[in-house]
């Protein structure tokens, strides 16, 4: 039996620390993750910044840009030609076109030897612009021989040609009352 540090009596024998040899013991070889760092402290905060920074400038650009684009839909009067090419999704038809900031609105049919919109396209525009059947009746009548015609109705006034060859050619205007 044996005392410990402390003298109290214990079974376990008194192991002997082992020899010291000579020479120190090699250090650990140093794995490849260490090393310096890749980057330093000040790096990462610059890095930090720099991204705070561009995420703020592009939430708050992107509020100013919205708000923007709000404002100035809201100073436009509205349209009836716009909405009405936009009801018919025909924005982007070449045959088409709204004008003068949305106070006309020109279209061409297709005829025998020129292309142009479907009727079907015009026929919507019409039914959106509310104009009466009096009104189409007489496009519709309407020969190369009669020349320029004209109608109103509303808010509105239109122009029309007819050729067989070209199509109908329509200006739809808005009226100043």
């Amino acid at each position: 039996m044996t005392e410990n540090e402390n003298g109290v009596a214990t079974d376990e024998a008194t192991v002997a620390p082992p020899p010291e040899s000579a020479a120190a013991p090699a250090p650990a070889p140093a794995s490849a993750a260490e090393g310096p760092p890749a980057f330093t402290r000040r790096e990462l905060r610059l890095g930090a910044t720099g991204m705070g920074l561009g995420l703020v400038v592009g939430i708050v650009g992107s509020l100013l840009v919205a708000s923007v684009a709000g404002g100035v839909g809201s100073l436009v009067a509205p349209s009836p030609m716009a909405d009405a090419a936009t009801a018919c999704d025909v924005e982007t038809n070449s045959w088409i076109d709204v004008g003068d900031e949305g106070r006309s609105i020109s279209m061409k049919s297709e005829g025998e030897e020129t292309e142009g919109a479907e009727l079907s396209d015009i026929v919507c525009i019409f039914g959106e612009l509310d104009t009466p059947d009096s009104v189409i009746n007489r496009m519709d009548s309407t020969r190369a021989l009669d020349g320029r015609q004209t109608a109103t109705w509303d808010q509105f006034s239109a122009s029309w040609g007819y050729h067989p060859d070209d199509g109908l050619d329509i200006v739809i205007e808005v009226v100043d009352k």
